[in-house]
This record gives structure tokens, C-alpha cells and sequence, in this order.
């Protein structure tokens, strides 16, 4: 697998139409798509709701070959407070510049935080399609890219300040219209077979007690180049990921150049082969570990919407139970009608209340839910390419150890 240079490429238009529906689109233009010869490539640096942004895309894919992977960012988390997070909606648009009707977006609600600071779509189109000369993917050689960002809710960086730091679930447009009863038992019966569909579902851990990150570095032997070179190499692959291991064995390896008379003839093959394969190696495991965040989270915040949508219809079962018999009751006991109405009209709103919630945690859980396949799918794959990794590094390990 050939490593590149990460590049940036394209230029950032910003719809300032948009902002006053509280919506911020982003149009990037690619130019020389299919000259470009690099894994990953970045547009420039925007602004959104007082945060840089920045999209990023793979254009051969990541961990899923033939795909387009088109991910959006907020890069100024290092100077970020802890505990701050962005709410967003976000909408992905590959435009095709001949028919517009034809172009492919996805959209997604998603938490940016400490950790997860990216969101995006390893499978967004596949690569045979985009490059199809009879679309209009890529035109002239110039690809289009539209990121539109609907920001609901950040703590604490920009000015929101007040909302609530659990505000993770966006509210949908109807769930504050009013609702009639044939709606509400629309609802109640849809978040009930939802419900019944997922309880046999279970989703596996995604963590993995070896994929840390160190935080102590490599110490120097007094300038002993080789003994340096054999505490580095004994580390495992998690160890050498931090930054300050990673630098370290990159040097050991330039120190190394090529005095390589103290080792064996096939140690100077492996040594050599590190040299290229090195950073190339060390790129793929943080991929894979993004990739294993990135669905873990989704996964989990799956799982608070859907025990909320069963609290929600718990709750409203419970009312909609006494609500059914103060009905039948009405009907039966003229003397008790007054008091009956009154009584069934206060739990009456009150399952106005608990069908709003049912109602918003089953948009965001059906919504969510869509996703469920391909995040596994994702979860496979990379657990594959871990695993794959781990045994490439026990193989250039065991000819030193």
C-alpha cells in the first residue's frame, strides 16, 4: 500500500444565504480530481458557530476499497476546554454538475467532542460511479463537494453557554405541533415495533484494552544508536503510535542511516523495509482506532436514544392504560362523568407530553437506526485490519526479539 503526502486542495465558498435558516453551506471544488495522487486531502479552514472546520476526504477510501470517504472536522480542539461538544446536522452533497437531480447526500446528527472530532461517510459513493464519464461527479476534471452545517446546540467554547451539557439529541421540527389521538397511537404503535425489532439486537464493544495511547517516551541510551533502535522496536504498535515514540524511532532509523555493520544481513532487509514501511504502518492504526471511536460512539449514543424511546413508551403506556379505562368508565357511571372528563382531559395532556418524547426519540432512533449495518460492517472491517497489523509488527518484531 503506497503512503503520500497529505494535501490541501480546492477552495471554500460560503452560502451566506443560508444563515439566516441557522443553516451554513460549504461548497468545495476539487480541481485535477484524477491527478490527485495522495490518501487523504483537506479543504481550507472555515468558520461555523465560532469553531474551524475544516472537510477532509480519502479519495481511494478508507478500510472500505472502491469508495469515496468524505468525513467533516473541527480542528481547533486542541484549545478547546474540556468537556466542550457541538450538536449538529449535517448534510454531505457529491454534486453532479450536468443533472443536479442525480446528486448523492447523506445526512447525519452527530456530537463533536474530545476524541470524536470528526463525522462522515467511509462508503459515500462508490468510486466506479463517481468516475463514470456519463455523470457529472467529476467535470472537467473538477469535483464538487457541499457540506451543509445546522449547529443546535456547543458548550462551552461558543456563546450557548446555557444549554443543558447532556443537550445531545436534536429537537425535529414536529414534535412541538399539536397532536391528535389517531396520530398519537400512530406514534405509539411505531416506537412499539421499533422497539420489539432492536431488543434481539446487540452490539459488541468496540474497545480494546490494547488500543492506547502512551503517554511516557523512549529514553536515550547515552547516544547507543542500536540499543535505542532494540528498546523502540521491543514496543508494541499501540506504544509506537504516540507521537513522541513515533519521532523517536524515526530518528533512531535516520541516526541509522547506513552504519549497519552490527546487525545481521537479514535485520539490515528488515531495517530497510521499516525505513519505508514505518509511517506508512503507524498511519493505518490510527486510521483503524479513529474508525473503532468513531463507531463506538455512534453505537453508544444509539443506545441512550433507544432507552429513552423505551422510557418514553413505558411512560405513555402507563397513561394511555388509565386513560382507556377512565373512558369505559365514563360511559358506565353517569354519576362519575364530570369528575371522570375532567380527570381523563388532565391525563389527556399529559400524553400530549410523553408523545412529543416518544415522537423526537423515535425520529432520532429510526433515523439513527439506518446506519446500524454500515457501522458494523465498519466495525469488522477494521477489527480485520488491526488484526492484520498486529501481525505484520509481530513479524518484523520476531527478527529482532
Amino acid at each position: 500500500m503506497e503512503v503520500v503526502a497529505q494535501e490541501k486542495r480546492g477552495s471554500i465558498v460560503k452560502n451566506q444565504l443560508l444563515e439566516g435558516c441557522q443553516i451554513t453551506k460549504l461548497t468545495w471544488r476539487i480541481d485535477n480530481f484524477s491527478r490527485l495522487n495522495v490518501k487523504k486531502i483537506f479543504s481550507e479552514i472555515f468558520m461555523v458557530s465560532g469553531f474551524k472546520w475544516r472537510i477532509f476526504l480519502y479519495p481511494k477510501g478508507i478500510r472500505v476499497d472502491d469508495y469515496l470517504s468524505v468525513y467533516l472536522e473541527v480542528v481547533d480542539d486542541a484549545t478547546a476546554p474540556v468537556g466542550w461538544f457541538i450538536d449538529a446536522d449535517i448534510t454531505f452533497n457529491v454534486v453532479d454538475q450536468i443533472d443536479h437531480k442525480k446528486t448523492v447526500d447523506h445526512e447525519t446528527k452527530c456530537t463533536f467532542k474530545q476524541r470524536h472530532v470528526s463525522w462522515g461517510f467511509p462508503t459515500f459513493i462508490s468510486l466506479d460511479k463517481l468516475h463514470d464519464p456519463g455523470r457529472g461527479y467529476i467535470f472537467d476534471d473538477t469535483c464538487i463537494i457541499e457540506v451543509e452545517v445546522s449547529v443546535s446546540a456547543t458548550s462551552p467554547v461558543s456563546g450557548n453557554r446555557d444549554q443543558p451539557a447532556d443537550s445531545s439529541v436534536a429537537v425535529h421540527p414536529s414534535i412541538n405541533n399539536p397532536l391528535h389521538l389517531d396520530t398519537m397511537d400512530s406514534i405509539y404503535s411505531k416506537a412499539q415495533s421499533f422497539i420489539k425489532s432492536r431488543s434481539k439486537r446487540s452490539f459488541s464493544s468496540i474497545s480494546d484494552s490494547s488500543i492506547t495511547v502512551a503517554g511516557s517516551s523512549a529514553q536515550d541510551n547515552a547516544g547507543l544508536v542500536k540499543g535505542h533502535f532494540n528498546e523502540l522496536i521491543s514496543l508494541p504498535l499501540n506504544d509506537l503510535a504516540d507521537p513522541n515514540h513515533e519521532s523517536a524511532m524515526r530518528e533512531s532509523l535516520f541516526t541509522l542511516g547506513n552504519d549497519l555493520t552490527s546487525f545481521s544481513e537479514e535485520q539490515i532487509q528488515q531495517i530497510n523495509r521499516l525505513k519505508d514501511e514505518f509511517p506508512r504502518i503507524i498511519e493505518d492504526w490510527r486510521d483503524s482506532v479513529q474508525v473503532l471511536d468513531d463507531c463506538q460512539s455512534f453505537l453508544s449514543n444509539f443506545e441512550k436514544t433507544k432507552n429513552l424511546l423505551e422510557d418514553a413508551v413505558k411512560t405513555e403506556e402507563a397513561i394511555k392504560g388509565t386513560l382507556d379505562k377512565l373512558r369505559m368508565r365514563t360511559n358506565e357511571l353517569e354519576k362519575e362523568l364530570e369528575a371522570a372528563r375532567k380527570e381523563a382531559k388532565q391525563l389527556a395532556e399529559q400524553r400530549q407530553e410523553a408523545s412529543k418524547k416518544t415522537h423526537e426519540s423515535y425520529v432520532i432512533a429510526e433515523d439513527q437506526s439506518v446506519m446500524i449495518e454500515l457501522k458494523e460492517l465498519e466495525i469488522t472491517q477494521a477489527r480485520d485490519e488491526l488484526e492484520d497489523l498486529k501481525a505484520e509488527w509481530d513479524s518484523i518484531k520476531s527478527h529482532f526479539i
